[in-house]
Formats: C-alpha cells, sequence, structure tokens
C-alpha cells in the first residue's frame, strides 16, 4: 500500500471506501506523531468555536495557509519515521537470528524451559526449537513465507515467521518463472549469511525433509546461481563489529 498523504483540503480514501467531500484524518495519541498533535489542536478549537469561544482566540488554532505549509512537512517527517522504525526492526530481527544460529551451530543455544511453549499446536512447527537439538548441532531451521516471486530478481523475497518479520533473500532460486513458488508459500529455510547494519539477510532451502506437507517440489528443477559480486561473512564466525556473547554462569 502507498504510504498515507496529508493534504490541507479533504482528500478520497480508498481502502476505507471514503470518496465523498468530508475526507479522513487519523488522530489517536497525541504524543506518538505530531500529525496526531495537530489534529487534537484543530479538534479543540472547533469544539470552541461550536460552543461560542471564536477559533482565531484558541492558541492552537491551525488555519488553511498553516496546514497549506504543515502538511508536506509531517509527510516527509512520518515518512522517514516509518522507514527508520522499519529499518531497526529488520537490524535487531538479523542480528538475533545471527548470534541464536552462531550458538546453535556449536550447540550452545539454550532452548526455551519446558512447557514454555505447547509442542503440540500447530504452529509449534513453525518454530525453529521444534528442530533444535543441542547434542546435535547445526544450522537453526527457520519458517519463511514468500513475499515476492519476481521473475526478474536473482532472489526469492521472503519473510521469516517466529514474530520476527525479518525480510530476506532465498538464494538459488529456480531459474524458469513458471517454477517460481507463489506468494505466501510457507518454506523452511537455514542462514546463509546475515549482515544486519546493511539489513541484509541471505537463506538457502533447508534440506526437503524439513519442508512443509504439500509444498511444491520447486527445488528439483534447474536453480539459478548465486550472485558472484555478494561476499558475505561466513556463518562460522561473527562479524568483526559484533563480539562473541560472554556465556552465562
Amino acid at each position: 500500500m502507498s504510504p498515507s498523504l496529508f493534504t490541507d483540503r479533504p482528500a478520497p480514501h480508498t481502502v476505507m471506501g471514503i470518496c465523498d467531500e468530508f475526507g479522513y484524518t487519523r488522530v489517536t495519541s497525541p504524543i506518538r506523531r505530531m500529525d496526531d498533535m495537530v489534529g487534537h489542536w484543530q479538534i479543540k478549537a472547533q469544539l470552541l468555536a461550536e460552543h461560542g469561544d471564536a477559533r482565531d482566540k484558541a492558541p492552537w488554532h491551525w488555519n488553511r495557509t498553516d496546514m497549506f505549509r504543515l502538511a508536506p512537512i509531517i509527510f516527509r517527517r512520518q515518512f522517514l519515521a516509518n522507514r527508520l522504525m522499519a529499518s531497526s526492526s529488520q537490524f535487531w530481527g538479523a542480528t538475533m537470528m545471527l548470534r541464536m544460529d552462531f550458538e546453535a551451530r556449536r550447540g550452545r543455544l539454550q532452548p526455551p524451559p519446558a512447557g514454555f511453549y505447547d509442542i503440540n499446536s500447530v504452529h509449534y512447527c513453525d518454530l525453529p526449537w521444534a528442530y533444535y537439538n543441542p547434542s546435535n548441532p547445526g544450522p537453526l531451521i527457520w519458517t519463511a513465507v514468500v513475499d515476492n516471486r519476481d521473475p526478474k530478481r536473482p532472489f526469492l523475497s521472503m519473510l521469516l515467521h517466529s514474530g520476527l518479520n525479518v525480510r530476506a533473500a532465498l538464494m538459488p532460486r529456480p531459474l524458469g518463472p513458471a517454477n517460481l513458488p507463489f506468494a505466501g508459500t510457507k518454506l523452511r529455510v537455514q542462514l546463509l549469511a546475515a549482515v544486519p547494519h546493511t539489513n541484509t539477510v541471505l537463506v538457502k532451502l533447508a534440506p526437503e525433509e524439513y519442508q512443509p506437507t504439500g509444498t511444491s517440489p520447486f527445488w528439483k528443477f534447474e536453480t539459478a546461481a548465486a550472485l558472484p559480486y555478494m561476499k558475505m561473512p561466513s556463518m562460522n564466525r561473527l562479524p568483526e563489529n559484533m563480539t562473541e556473547p560472554t556465556p552465562l554462569t
């Protein structure tokens, strides 16, 4: 979806089905966004006007000229804030994945205590703990869904599950566009490499026995090779700017 646009005049809101002269605005807690604060000021000014006090006497009232100048400023700041928030979530999600996988490959990752998850739940198999065994160290098995199957890309865009919502690139991918899995297809993957500060996460398909039942075996078709210019750090060591965590005693 396209980002919302702030204007000084009523405008349609397609998703909500608003296409009349009244328009739509969003007003929530005034401590979160500048546009919410402005919305509160405007509503209070209108209430004062309806109860006999002129709006121009309200120190918080913004007229149309003010709103015409303020709207693009709010839009730019909100757009940048959303981008930073998404980038931050991706960074910390990728960092967590990198650390967990680093410890799992050495058998040092501690699984959750017994009873923390309902192992009989149909969703438990989407968690890496369902396949992790400390006595048999190895890479974690993550669950992901196909986010974009654009055949022009040399990879498949994936969205990692387990509450992380980390975006990743699956490589290699099938060569033929007809063999690409559809968006929403659930797969099991393993971490190939991750560079959190560049929001880069590469994954590969986990062995076939871990793939969900009913998933089309697209991995049996000829696949495209990984991009030669993508030099990624080895998963056998942490990046230089990330120190190995101190074991808990």
